[in-house]
């Protein structure tokens, strides 16, 4: 034996860095996670070599272990296990792991095959609230395409100006940007869709957590878990720049659960994801209608709403206007529209965004 841990222990600390490797690897050591045992603690890294993410749990150790092992084999491993102790005897090939009367003999990899760790002078530390952060990003996650050919709307804006902290993102379609905290330090650094979605979706159990940057790289810390992100290089259009400054011409207050179920319905009948609906705007209500002319479906759903401003017409992608109404918390929901022909705005007060529109 050289070292003994729940069972369960373990595989929830794999499973924390686990999630930045990808599916597919180029590098064979890439599919692995590194054990560093020593202390009384395991330290587990992942890495896919734009997010290095390592956590530390509390274990008995009889020896110090330095070795690289499977993700996905382990963690299949681990999930078989009840509840218990597992002890882990390690060799200079393999990995012996004992629970109860089950056994089970894993290949090791050299450590030192493993992405180095950067030295890096980490000097701008800012405390932030790990919930809050994370609420943020996983919103503004779905305001990016990574399939899309300009770089920059894949990635996610961190920017902090005139002591406010915001998390902005864009696609060609829609824009996203919500103020997170107070924040001293003015700033931009960039996540990826990718890093965006795995530091969102982190079980981290500390509420806060302390963010630090330099010029090509962002630090996410607690006091078990560290994920460290190379930032990309493109970034996106200033959001601000197109949510802000333009002059409402009308305004329209909906249930906000009401006109998603609608939108949705409609959508149902859609051939293509990026067919229009057509939204007839008047004072008491709103009638969506939907009319796809490859399949010879038509649609006709009707909205209660109020309106300030002249009656109008204007057609939304319905997939889009349903993802933007979908980050209200509200009952209601408000869309101030400028132009009908070009786009419409949801303000939330903390979170502020644009669905485009099309001229019907």
């Amino acid at each position: 034996m050289n070292i003994t841990i729940n069972s369960k222990n373990l595989l929830k600390a794999a499973q924390k860095v686990g999630g930045c490797i990808k599916s597919s690897n180029t590098l064979p050591i890439l599919d692995c996670i590194l054990v560093h045992a020593s202390n009384n603690e395991i330290i587990l890294t992942a890495s896919d070599n734009e997010i290095r993410a390592t956590t530390k749990v509390a274990a008995t150790v009889e020896r110090q272990v330095d070795c690289c092992i499977d993700y996905n084999q382990i963690t299949g491993i681990l999930k078989s296990f009840p509840s218990a102790p597992v002890e882990l005897e390690f060799s200079d090939k393999y990995v012996k792991l004992v629970c109860g009367e089950s056994r089970y003999v894993l290949p090791v990899s050299d450590f030192t095959a493993f992405p180095k760790t950067q030295n890096i002078d980490w000097k701008n530390p800012i405390n932030m609230d790990t919930d809050d952060l994370c609420s943020s990003l996983k919103r503004a996650v779905k305001f990016t395409d990574p399939t899309d050919d300009f770089m920059g709307i894949r990635n996610v804006v961190l920017q902090s100006f005139n002591n406010n902290l915001k998390v902005k993102a864009m696609t060609a379609f829609m824009a996203f940007s919500e103020s997170v905290m107070e924040c001293p330090q003015d700033f931009k650094v960039l996540l990826s869709n990718r890093a965006a979605s795995f530091l969102a979706t982190q079980p981290i159990e500390e509420e806060t957590m302390v963010m630090d940057h330099t010029d090509s790289n962002v630090r996410f810390s607690t006091e078990t878990t560290t994920i460290t992100i190379i930032q990309p290089e493109q970034s996106p259009p200033d959001v601000d720049k197109l949510l802000e400054g333009k002059e409402i011409n009308h305004r329209i207050t909906v249930n906000k659960e009401n006109f998603i179920r609608a939108i949705n319905a409609l959508m149902q009948l859609s051939a293509l994801s990026f067919s229009p609906l057509k939204l007839d705007f008047t004072k008491k209500e709103v009638v969506i209608n939907c009319d796809d002319k490859f399949l010879e479906l038509k649609g006709r759903e009707v909205c209660n709403a109020t309106l300030v401003g002249e009656e109008f017409t204007t057609g939304f992608n319905g997939k889009i206007l349903a993802t933007v109404l979908g980050m209200v918390d509200e009952e209601e929901a408000i869309l101030e529209v400028a132009d009908p022909k070009r786009m419409a705005f949801v303000n939330t007060g903390k979170i502020k965004m644009l669905a485009t529109a099309y001229g019907l």
